[in-house]
């Protein structure tokens, strides 16, 4: 005869002895937690102090030396329209300083163990904080384009073409969201603050400058920020009157800045996904 127990008939007990099945993470749920983590990133953006100091950083010296430029301008400079983009450049490598800083300051302040318990799966922090880095570099370049332009003007040089300077602030906008993506790339690499930066910086300032020294131009060309530079090239007589043989065009300089960002940054992806982080 069997014998069944009471306990055996208590719901309670029975959901103990068949447990439901433990319910896994899908890829709906990751996107939809991609919003709540491009918050944060940028909560965290907003929040640093070093964010308002480059920012004003920028914005300053942008006045000072587009009105040098204007004021002392070299022989290719005799307008606004020849002279504002000149500060672009240097905040395109300053835009790749703080891609790199979005990722690396939460591994130097131990903030990266919390991150990845709050949100594991690591893609999305990634694309957080790319989209985080494109509004960064989006915004460094408008600072950088306004203060071009204001010093530029206060020289008391002449205008030039509105139009032409018009058509030129978005490239140099997406000169600076771009390099802005490479930093981040860098920074996923190297997970050091100071090495990143430095290398970022003296690549940037230094090494390329050194290389087309020694480089053919077929070859120099390729260089990521020198690449990124053609991309202020302006369709006017005077900054075209030199050679053209081998140089890029704008589009085709932001296709090989474009490149060596997304490059990177898959490489930074998967070797933050894989290495031991936290």
């Amino acid at each position: 005869m069997t014998v069944v127990t009471t306990d055996l008939l208590n719901p309670s007990v029975t959901s103990k002895l068949h447990p439901s099945p433990m319910k896994t993470r899908t890829l709906a749920d990751d996107v939809a937690a991609l919003p709540g983590t491009i918050r944060s990133e940028w909560i965290k953006l907003v929040s640093l102090r070093s964010t308002y100091v480059i920012v004003l950083f920028t914005l300053i010296v942008g006045l000072v030396v587009s009105w040098a430029v204007a004021t002392f301008p070299p022989s290719d400079v005799v307008s606004v329209e020849t002279a504002w983009f000149y500060w672009t450049a240097p905040s395109a490598v300053l835009a790749s300083v703080v891609g790199v800083m979005i990722f690396t300051a939460d591994v130097q302040h131990g903030g990266l163990p919390i991150m990845l318990t709050v949100q594991p799966e690591r893609w999305i922090i990634v694309v957080a904080k790319a989209v985080i880095v494109l509004l960064a570099g989006l915004m460094l370049g408008t600072v950088s384009a306004t203060s071009g332009i204001a010093g530029a003007a206060l020289s008391g040089i002449e205008w030039g073409s509105w139009s032409a300077i018009a058509a030129g602030i978005p490239w140099a906008l997406g000169y600076t969201a771009l390099t802005a993506l490479l930093g981040l790339g860098v920074g996923l690499l190297a997970r050091s603050s100071a090495f990143a930066i430095a290398g970022v910086l003296i690549w940037g300032l230094l090494i390329e400058g050194l290389l087309t020294l020694f480089l053919p131009t077929e070859v120099g060309r390729f260089l990521p920020f020198l690449a990124g530079d053609r991309m202020l090239a302006f369709d006017s007589q005077v900054l075209n009157s030199e050679s053209a043989t081998g140089l890029l065009t704008r589009a085709e300089g932001a296709l090989v800045l474009a490149g060596y960002a997304m490059l990177l940054l898959a490489i930074g992806t998967v070797t933050f996904s894989r290495r031991d982080t936290v």
